[in-house]
């Protein structure tokens, strides 16, 4: 089996030499502290995969809107307007007062992971997703089942 059956390319420079990319249909959890470039690379990751890999991502961002996420973006040399333009970017807000439940959230991913064909998908932060909920275990419920339906979708 070739790696590019086995696994995914980041398109992050450095990155795919030193861990030859992702494994394909996996989840990658990214962690660290505040300001150590988890976003960075999340960005980086949809932004690059859709340039030189053509594959469509969705950025969901539970602090940061639209406008302020491509105002960042632009200053890090990333254009997403441009790959918005050509259906191969997509961003979600999902602002910390989400009231609609766990259903909801999990459907209206999943409806534009379907529409737009996306084959990379940034959640940032599931920790912060986690807290949009007051019941513990509707935010457990949410991320196993939306990351069960991601697995199958991508």
């Amino acid at each position: 089996m070739k790696d590019n059956e086995i696994f995914i390319k980041t398109c992050i420079p450095g990155l795919d030499d030193a861990i030859l990319g992702f494994p394909r249909g996996g989840l990658i959890l990214v962690s660290g502290k505040p300001g150590s470039g988890k976003t960075i690379m999340g960005m980086t990751f949809i932004y690059r995969g859709a340039l030189e890999a053509g594959e469509p991502g969705i950025y969901i961002s539970v602090y940061e809107s639209r406008e302020r996420f491509l105002q960042f973006a632009k200053r890090l040399g990333m254009d997403f307007e441009k790959l918005e333009e050509k259906g191969l970017f997509k961003h979600i807000w999902m602002p910390v007062t989400m009231e609609a439940g766990a259903a909801t959230a999990i459907n209206m991913i999943l409806e534009q992971i379907e529409g737009m064909g996306a084959k990379r998908l940034v959640i940032d932060s599931i920790t912060a997703l986690k807290q949009q909920f007051k019941d513990p275990l509707e935010a457990r419920i949410l991320l196993q089942t939306l990351l069960s339906k991601i697995i199958e979708n991508l």
